[in-house]
């Protein structure tokens, strides 16, 4: 795993994993919150479904610069324990923190009603949270993703 500091290619990849998660539950989001479809604009596809990916990814690379070897779980291959979700909070935190720069960046002030707060801060930490339980969840004792425990 990586040290403090430090990232590795699998770190990388264990992050483009985080994306895609990411990505996928804010496609889910957008299903269950719309008419059923996906959006039909590109800042319809940025806001709803890349940009919690984004987040997803950056978020989960922070967490692994800063915790180094302490990143690595010691749940089992489809389970998750308490340090599983201590660390997903920590990295929602890190996921509502982009989102909130994001916003800051992109309209030059920060949220004023709670329909941003939601979209662009509260949504994307929780997108990041899950997807972070659902890799856990997936992965073994030793980190490795999509490899159950060897036997």
């Amino acid at each position: 795993m990586s040290a403090f500091l430090k990232l590795n290619s699998y770190d990388l990849l264990k992050g483009l994993i985080m994306a895609f998660l990411g990505a996928a539950l804010g496609a889910l989001y957008q299903l269950l919150t719309t008419t059923g479809i996906l959006p039909t604009t590109g800042a319809g596809w940025w806001q709803m479904i890349l940009l919690p990916g984004c987040v997803a990814f950056i978020a989960y690379l922070t967490k692994n610069i800063f915790s180094g070897n302490a990143a690595q779980t010691k749940s089992v291959f489809g389970s998750i324990n308490w340090m599983d979700f201590f660390k997903g909070l920590f990295t929602a935190t890190l996921g509502a923190i982009t989102g909130g720069i994001y916003q800051m960046i992109s309209t030059g002030s920060f949220c004023g009603d709670w329909q941003c707060w939601w979209t662009k801060i509260l949504l994307p930490g929780a997108i990041v949270f899950v997807g972070y339980l659902i890799k856990n969840f997936f992965s073994n004792s030793t980190g490795d993703t999509f490899i159950p425990e060897n036997k």
